[in-house]
């Protein structure tokens, strides 16, 4: 418990850190950054402390761990769909930001990848 106290304190320092420094050069989209890195610290300790967990349990390794990840088809479909979103928004949406159009059309296209 005193591991994740300290931990827990040094998550916030992170935050804090990057915090002063983004919202320095960013203004408002550093704070969203600032949480951003805060995540994906905890993230990567959470991973960390349960994959030690789980090597230590010789019952269930990492058997857990590796159903929860995605399979390499959905992170396909994700990709894809991000590239064709992204594509409709390049072509369609940015061309005329006040055609109701071409909104309705970019909107159209990402609900159907």
């Amino acid at each position: 418990l005193r591991y994740h106290n300290i931990a827990m304190i040094g998550f916030s320092c992170i935050y804090i850190a990057s915090c002063v420094v983004l919202v320095r050069q960013l203004e408002t989209p550093g704070l969203v950054l600032a949480n951003c890195v805060n995540m994906m610290a905890r993230i990567t300790f959470s991973l960390y402390f349960i994959t030690q967990f789980l090597y230590k349990n010789p019952v269930s390794g990492m058997a857990p761990v590796r159903s929860a990840l995605p399979s390499i088809f959905v992170i396909v479909a994700f990709i894809a769909s991000y590239l064709i979103t992204r594509a409709s928004n390049e072509f369609f949406y940015l061309s005329n930001p006040f055609s109701a159009k071409y909104f309705l059309l970019h909107t159209a296209i990402g609900t159907a990848s």
